[in-house]
């Protein structure tokens, strides 16, 4: 049996047959929130552009961003329906007296209203979904997309692991031979090397919630010799070479595809910052956090949450040297983008202030 986390998960890149239809009403409004309200500087055309996001565009009509939804909406029947490519040509139309977003077939608003009745057929339309245009800057969070898993340590610890490399060597890269020793693996099959990182723990039990790895490598499993040691090929080094210790096991390299869509999480849902990626403690708009959400919880990728920063405790010299601690504060918006079972990736939309280790989440919906 090829070896495998259980926390893993893998779908395929597949070209999207996408049909463009016309926008419905989405029934999405807020209870007790009126509908969105579309900026009054809002273009009445606009043309997506290769590089441009989803988020960001839905910045240009919205105030709040992630009701998206709410304005621009597809047949909910078609595989795909939100996504948006270069090229399209966003118009701003009033049908039924509501403002919408479609995408202009040529002709116009007319052309949308008649696509929304049922007047006119969709228009059938080809796409790759690798060249849609993503939530958030695809640049920004590759590495943690594809190569970067929290995963279950007990489980870890049940992978195969290098033992040794032919040459000797205790660093070796891409070209050369290791053996590892374990589970068998399976001949002729691709694996990844993963390098185990950080434990991730519940900030209010203490308990566990996974355990980080990075992929570092890739590897071909070419022969079996005894009754757990496997030869390997290092087929491709990732920004460090392949070190004894290292962890083997199914290649999650393009495992993941990046379609999701921004909405406001579920009111119920909260949670924390838990780290800052790539850095020392700090984040700002455009950075990588972790969160301690994950599917188990009902995270999924998409969810957007507000950021609080708790507010500070100050002593009240009018109540004898009391210690008053202030309201928490808005402090930005972020977006998961990748899920596990306990802990989720996020990306920083926007950020009034530092981002920390400990500051709140909450969803839009929740007040």
């Amino acid at each position: 049996m090829r070896p495998s986390l259980p926390v893993c998960f893998k779908t395929g890149f597949l070209a999207a047959t996408t049909l463009v239809t016309g926008l419905t009403l989405s029934g999405l409004t807020h209870a007790n929130n009126p509908p969105p309200a579309i900026k009054v500087e809002a273009p009445n055309v606009y043309v997506v552009q290769k590089g441009d996001t989803l988020w960001d565009i839905s910045g240009q009509y919205l105030s709040e961003p992630w009701r998206w939804p709410e304005i621009y909406r597809t047949n909910p029947q078609i595989r795909n329906p939100n996504l948006i490519y270069p090229g399209d040509r966003l118009i701003l139309c009033i049908i039924a007296g509501e403002r919408l977003i479609g995408i202009d077939d040529g002709e116009g608003c007319a052309g949308l209203e008649a696509r929304m009745t049922g007047q006119k057929a969709a228009i059938a339309r080809y796409e790759p979904l690798s060249s849609a245009i993503s939530a958030i800057p695809l640049s920004d969070i590759k590495s943690f997309l594809y190569f970067a898993q929290v995963v279950d340590p007990v489980a870890l610890k049940g992978t195969p692991y290098i033992l040794a490399s032919k040459s000797g060597s205790i660093i070796t890269g891409a070209g050369n031979t290791v053996y590892a020793r374990g589970a068998k693996l399976i001949l002729g099959e691709d694996y990844g090397i993963y390098r185990a990182g950080d434990f991730y723990y519940d900030p209010d039990t203490g308990k566990t919630l996974g355990q980080e790895v990075q992929q570092i490598g890739k590897a071909l499993a070419v022969s079996t010799s005894g009754k757990d040691i496997t030869t390997l090929e290092i087929t491709q080094s990732m920004r460090e070479e392949v070190r004894e210790g290292d962890r083997v096991f199914i290649d999650l390299d393009d495992a993941y595809q990046p379609i999701f869509y921004p909405n406001a999480a579920n009111a119920n849902l909260s949670g924390e910052v838990l780290k800052v990626l790539g850095s020392l403690g700090s984040a700002t708009a455009n950075s990588v956090v972790s969160v301690d959400m994950g599917r188990l919880d009902g995270a999924k990728a998409g969810d957007v949450f507000t950021i609080y920063r708790d507010g500070a405790t100050v002593l009240d010299r009018r109540a004898q040297g009391e210690l008053v601690e202030l309201p928490s504060e808005r402090s930005g918006m972020l977006m998961i983008f990748k899920t596990f079972d306990k802990v989720s990736y996020a990306y920083v939309l926007e950020a009034d202030e530092i981002v920390r280790p400990g500051d709140q989440l909450l969803s839009p919906l929740a007040f």
